[in-house]
């Protein structure tokens, strides 16, 4: 299906009250869709990405998406404004810019790849080839481990730094053995919060709170409060070392020491951050809620890698 029919439909969709002929019109279109455009299909008619449980986000500002056409179809910035205010929609404005040979519609698969790419990618600093390893779309839980050593199996020279969320790295945790087992080094960075976040700040504007929360007072590790599985037994249980950060001023120092440990016994090192376990970030329902806290880049030099997002 092109991408064009589905934004036609959601047009008729838009178009109507009737909870009936919404149901008719979604119907035409599954029916006309092939099987390997049904997920990225469900995902944009609900205005997303990934399920609901994965933070995954668009957030482009509308002076970035007109510097791009501008840049795309060699117009003037200035130009691109003033059609915009013209036409009262970027599309359109894209439209009567692009060159005709440019203005075939894309499939549905292949929107939801490119919006998912730049999604992953809006907030990265990435100055070579394969420096940053992602899983090319909506990122699955429990990814991030096998990846990690995968990186460090092919290219065993190369310092690896793994982030996950408490969540996902317990999705396949075992595996951090086999790091150990073949003396993969690498750092796994696990930012604890004790909840599945996105999805607890979706369910806020329904004043619910249902089974997303991972917490709970572990008995054997009465130290940690409310905060449940003990990561840092579990990894060390699995021939790893581990070490838990509260404040910020602990990271720098956690890095060092485990850098020592890497060094000395060749095997996965975690450093667990613990985080407030309340707190809305940008994401979700929220992605305009963004906090900033180091100064923003003002020229190239501050920003090498993103350029683009200055012009």
């Amino acid at each position: 299906m092109k991408f064009t029919e589905l934004a036609a439909n959601l047009d008729k969709m838009e178009a109507t009250r009737s909870r009936n002929e919404l149901v008719r019109i979604l119907s035409d279109v599954y029916r006309a869709s092939a099987a390997d455009e049904l997920e990225p299909l469900t995902y944009l008619i609900q205005g997303r990405l990934a399920p609901f449980f994965e933070p995954v986000e668009i957030g482009l500002g509308q002076m970035l998406l007109i510097t791009a056409i501008a840049m795309a179809y060699g117009a003037p910035k200035e130009e691109v404004i003033k059609l915009n205010r013209q036409a009262g929609d970027l599309g359109l404005t894209a439209q009567r810019l692009a060159p005709a040979s440019h203005r075939e519609s894309p499939s549905v698969v292949e929107v939801h790849q490119r919006l998912s790419q730049i999604a992953a990618a809006q907030f990265l600093h990435v100055y070579k080839p394969r420096g940053w390893i992602n899983c090319g779309q909506a990122g699955p839980l429990g990814w991030t481990i096998p990846a990690a050593i995968g990186v460090k199996t092919a290219d065993p020279d190369t310092s690896v730094v793994a982030i996950s969320g408490d969540y996902d790295f317990q999705f396949l945790i075992e595996e951090l053995a086999v790091g150990a087992q073949f003396k993969l080094p690498y750092i796994h960075v696990v930012v604890n919060n004790s909840y599945l976040g996105l999805i607890r700040q979706a369910q806020r504007g329904f004043d619910m709170d249902y089974h997303v929360q991972l917490s709970f007072e572990n008995i054997n590790a009465p130290g940690l409060g409310e905060y449940g599985v003990d990561h840092v037994a579990v990894a060390e249980g699995l021939g790893c070392k581990a070490i838990r950060v509260r404040k910020q001023e602990e990271i720098d120092p956690a890095i060092e020491q485990a850098d020592k440990w890497m060094a000395q016994y060749k095997v996965p090192v975690v450093i667990e951050i613990m985080l407030e376990r309340v707190t809305n970030i940008s994401m979700g329902t929220e992605i305009d809620n963004i906090t900033e806290f180091e100064e923003l880049a003002q020229n190239r030099e501050d920003a090498p890698s993103a350029v683009g997002l200055l012009d």
